[in-house]
């Protein structure tokens, strides 16, 4: 027996000793950190996280944990012949999962009665007792619910284990036609423990991502309870055992590319209680709550050794910021960068809501895109600053040493081509096929690299077994050479393949880093001021940041050095148990930031929930709403409502003329000057309009906040509109698409708030049809168009959506998330670097934008003309501040005025280039398509009999159609795309902002009584039926 593991330990280490090769070859640098902590005898469970590449993560564990261990792995992935032989090598214990055995159920199911029965479920057509099991689950379309079957009790009935409180769930069953499902089986795990329990017993090691699969996100997903079965349990099943666990943090940069960076950080052991292996051993709420209490040791000691932001953009931020901070003028190895990551994570959470921090992460975000503008990255911007002619001779000579590498490389470039077209082409589409089987995954980036490496693995020694045959042949072919040199030939080219091919990867590697310098160079020699401008504007950005996080440090580390940063921490715990002891090192913030105890500033922002202007969302998904209200008389009331600000408007009776709307604020405003609270029209009354605090009921264009929006809403309607809910009709508008648990909440708050008589809602798009459309075509007055396509680009994106005989076309609706609000944001950020700090000063920029601002017909001639002299740039203009002393509003004058007295900035390029957005949102990295595109796009998948009538009835609204030159750049951009045999008739109303307001108006004065009734939901109705009344009669494009 002994023998026969000698040699399975052989074999392992051999397979090892292979795939480290290939970790070679792949990764430019794989650095271990902390892997003195490891135990190197006695039982280990090797806990990894993030599990960002599906098969390359064990690799890397294997590696470095200088132990030999055994892997988790899916029997799915043991079915598959390649991986299984690999595996097989290692020591593998395959784990069958229900969702990757899950089968198709038969039929479909629904809850008929969610009051009466709520644990019964009746299936259409189904095979429950053929299909299912008692404890089995049932899943339903999109993960939107699980269901734990109890009892069977006919093919087409079964009982639940437990009520369904899930709105999403809820949904999915209670459709007139039921829902579709899955079936998947219990699974005994039995087998599976007892193999780990005998090899722990042994006092081996087990490799376990607790989290479940691979993924490509930018935090771990939660943990699996499984990992703490197995410690448990084994040294519950054999006493005395002590089982420990190692957490590994898996940290990458650029996880799938090719020649990418690795840190695999160990952290401190965890050792496990005696105590809560008695508690394992009670079994029931006992076993529990101890494996509960060690799931969560395990997930703050994997967040102690990972870098976890909620989401890429934050992560941007972390690494940009860290790149600026000058701890040390020294260079840091990538296991320091990855700690000096997870540091400035745990920091940023900490103090996110602090104005420094805020203000900190505006400028990085803006100094990112100065970057992306001039082609550069951070770490180029200190190269370009050389004077010309040395500029001019380092280009000339790196560009000579690019084209020594380029043809150094191009013999093993051209024999390997086929390796990596072929590994390109099958990671891509494995990719594709996993991103559609999960539910968790972002872009199928965690499989990538894993299937490049088995390619690669599988591929090289098959090609150069090719390349070498070739040559064989050619050598039999040969009359000149001896049958000493045909044999010695093949062999030779076995043999130095694999050289030349490394050869030419590191000679490729070191052109691609030449040919990257080649740009800043190129760019300080082309523009050296502007290349000038961005090394101060870094320099200032690096010692705002250094000065911030050597005044926050402190306060969140007790061992936080500014001129050593890296000091070893000796002080860490046993456990996360004992973080209260003692003072607060690196490791013990972590744990208790994320247990939601670590301290927080006592200012305005976390105690009363304010925010700044500048902190809105930089890509919100908000939408304008609108309310319009009739009460029992016939008066008509009228308001638009949106995540900004109400429009209502006086009181009126049917067919009087149209009043003109007053513009509300959605918001509760603080003045900076006198500490005043403002609600809703009240804002009428401020005079200073300078570093405004800003309480928001909206986040992304939705309601999260009724403490905030209630009092607006009681004002509008007590003191604006002056109407009594209980008597009155309410028209209300929303998105396209609106998620049903916001439609579910909107009806709570009308029907059971605030009591209104009826409501009916809709989306603006819709109702700007119910205006004089034939006129404003220039047809006849009165004829309505049968089909019409209207682009509403508002405040916080741009929807595009077709109609056809007054109903949307749901397949040609498209949505770009840029707006107003981030216009203005841009805007801002270009302004602070390149003239004064105007961060805090939104509604200033804000005017700015509409005074100054124009969409250009010809982007690239008016930037020639920006670049001239001022007496012949015919575009520049000078936007006077105000002062709120004299006058609170700023003005345009022109640049030859020259009043010395008067603040000014300077608006040139930045006048056409921020509207710019619109039409090219990938010049600030959003890969959409602009306008134009997305009309075209909406309008292909619509039938091609409705495209010329689509193209000839365009109608621009919202507010940003106020742009100068919007109309006439949407149309030259079109007459680009579309064929042209199609007419394009654009045209935008006097009054888009509130042309789909005066729709609604249309609408509720000119419908009869019996039509509005056919339409609105009345109380009665929502009070005996729901939100499900409203479902039938608004539908679900909403």
């Amino acid at each position: 027996m002994k023998s026969k593991y000698r040699r399975a330990n052989l074999l392992y280490d051999c397979v090892v000793w292979l795939f480290n090769i290939m970790l070679d070859v792949f990764f430019r640098e794989i650095r271990p950190r902390g892997s003195h902590k490891v135990p190197l005898e006695g039982p280990l469970i090797f806990v990894a996280a993030p599990h960002a590449n599906q098969f390359v993560d064990p690799l890397i564990v294997m590696r470095e944990c200088n132990r030999r261990v055994s892997f988790l792995i899916a029997a799915k992935s043991m079915r598959q012949k390649a991986i299984r032989f690999l595996a097989s090598l290692v020591h593998p214990i395959p784990v069958e999962r229900p969702q990757d055995i899950a089968e198709a159920g038969k039929g479909r199911i629904q809850l008929l009665n969610s009051k009466t029965e709520p644990l019964r479920i009746t299936g259409i057509d189904t095979k429950f007792t053929q299909q299912l099991k008692p404890t089995d689950i049932i899943t339903l379309p999109r993960n939107s619910g699980k269901l734990q079957v109890s009892r069977i009790i006919s093919d087409t009935e079964l009982l639940i284990s437990s009520e369904i409180k899930d709105r999403r769930t809820l949904e999915h069953l209670t459709k007139e036609d039921g829902t579709s499902f899955k079936c998947l089986p219990h699974i005994d795990q039995d087998a599976v423990y007892e193999r780990v329990y005998s090899e722990l017993n042994h006092g081996r090691c087990i490799t376990i991502f607790p989290e479940g699969g691979s993924h490509d996100r930018a935090e771990m997903l939660p943990l699996k309870a499984g990992v703490t079965i197995m410690a448990l349990g084994a040294m519950a099943a054999y006493p005395g055992l002590n089982v420990k666990i190692v957490p590994c943090g898996l940290n990458y940069f650029h996880a799938h590319r090719f020649r990418s960076r690795a840190v695999i950080e160990f952290g401190k052991p965890i050792t496990i209680s005696h105590e809560l292996v008695e508690q394992f051993k009670k079994g029931g709420q006992e076993k529990r709550d101890a494996c509960s209490y060690l799931l969560d040791t395990i997930y703050y000691a994997l967040k102690s050794v990972t870098v976890n932001t909620a989401n890429d953009q934050t992560l941007m931020v972390i690494q940009a910021a860290r790149r600026l901070y000058k701890p040390a003028h020294r260079r840091l190895h990538i296991a320091q960068v990855v700690d000096l990551n997870r540091r400035f994570v745990i920091g940023y959470n900490l103090y996110k809501d602090d104005p420094r921090v805020i203000d900190l992460q505006q400028k990085v975000l803006a100094y990112n895109q100065l970057l992306k503008y001039h082609g550069l990255k951070d770490h180029q911007v200190p190269e370009v600053n050389l004077r010309g002619w040395r500029t001019f001779f380092l280009l000339c000579y790196r560009v000579m040493i690019f084209i020594v590498w380029g043809l150094l490389s191009f013999p093993g470039s051209i024999l390997n081509l086929p390796i990596v077209i072929t590994a390109k082409f099958i990671s891509m589409k494995k990719a594709k096929e996993a991103l559609e089987s999960s539910s968790v995954k972002i872009r199928g980036r965690d499989v990538l690299a894993t299937w490049k490496f088995l390619v690669g693995l599988v591929l090289i020694p098959s090609l150069y077994g090719m390349y070498t045959l070739i040559v064989f042949w050619l050598c039999l072919k040969s009359n000149q050479m001896s049958w000493f040199q045909k044999l010695l030939m093949p062999i030779i080219t076995w043999t130095c393949l694999p050289f030349i091919s490394y050869a030419s990867m590191r000679f490729a590697e070191n052109g691609i880093d030449v040919f990257k310098s080649l740009r800043p160079l190129y760019v300080a020699l082309y523009d050296p001021d502007s290349t000038a401008n961005l090394r101060e504007i870094r320099e200032k950005l690096s010692q705002d940041i250094t000065k911030v996080i050597n005044e926050i440090g402190p306060s969140v580390f007790s061992d936080f050095d500014p001129d050593n940063v890296f000091r070893n921490d000796s002080t860490s715990k046993e456990s996360v148990s004992e973080l209260a002891s003692g003072g607060r090192t690196f490791s013990q913030v972590a744990n208790e930031f994320l247990t939601g105890t670590a301290k927080t500033l006592l200012d305005d922002s976390s105690i009363f929930n304010w925010t700044r202007q500048e902190e809105e969302d930089f890509e919100s998904n908000s939408d304008e709403e609108l309310l319009y209200l009739l009460d029992k008389e016939g008066t008509v009331s009228t308001a638009s409502a949106s995540d900004t600000e109400y429009y209502p408007i006086e009181r009126k009776r049917k067919g009087d003329a149209l009043a003109l709307p007053l513009k509300v604020p959605n918001a509760i405003v603080r003045s900076k000057t006198n500490k005043q609270n403002y609600i809703g029209d009240q804002f009428e009354e401020c005079n200073d309009f300078s570093s405004l605090y800003y309480r928001l009921p909206f986040e992304k264009g939705y309601l999260v906040n009724w403490e905030i929006e209630k009092p607006i809403w009681d004002r509008v309607f007590k003191n604006v509109t002056k109407i009594n809910p209980k008597d009155t009709q309410l028209l209300i508008t929303e998105p396209c698409f609106n998620l049903p648990v916001i439609q579910e909440s909107y009806d709570q708050i009308i029907f059971e708030e605030y009591e209104f008589a009826s409501c009916y809602r809709t989306m603006s798009p819709q109702l700007c049809l119910f205006n004089e459309l034939g006129g404003l075509f220039g047809d006849k007055i009165g004829s309505i168009p049968d089909c019409t396509l209207i682009v509403d680009s508002g405040y916080s994106f741009t929807h595009i959506i077709p109609f056809l005989k007054g109903k949307p076309i749901i397949k040609g609706i498209r949505r770009i998330n840029v707006g107003g609000k981030l216009l203005t944001n841009h805007l801002k950020e270009v302004v602070s670097f390149r003239h004064y700090d105007m961060m805090e000063e939104t509604y200033i920029i804000n005017d700015i934008k509409e005074k100054c601002c124009f969409i250009s017909k010809d982007v690239y001639k008016d930037l020639d003309i920006c670049r001239k002299h001022y007496s012949e740039n015919t575009i520049i203009q000078e936007y006077v501040l105000p002062d709120f002393i004299n006058n609170n509003q700023g003005r345009v004058r022109s640049i030859r005025e020259g009043d010395k007295n008067e603040q000014v900035l300077l608006m040139n390029n930045e006048r056409f280039m921020i509207p710019e957005i619109l039409m090219r949102p990938s010049d600030i990295g959003l890969d959409q398509a602009g306008i134009a595109e997305a009309i075209v796009q909406g309008v292909n998948v619509c039938d091609s009999v409705i495209h010329g009538l689509l193209y000839a009835n365009i109608i621009l609204v919202g507010g940003n159609a106020n742009i100068p030159g919007y109309l006439d750049r949407i149309e030259q951009d079109l007459r680009q795309l579309v064929p042209i045999e199609y007419d394009i008739r654009i045209v935008v109303p006097s009054n888009p902002e509130t042309f789909a307001w005066q729709g609604g108006n249309s609408f509720v004065s000119l419908s009869s009584k019996s039509e509005l009734q056919k339409s609105f939901v009345t109380r009665k109705e929502y009070l005996e039926y729901g939100s499900e009344a409203c479902k039938r009669k608004f539908g679900v494009l909403q």
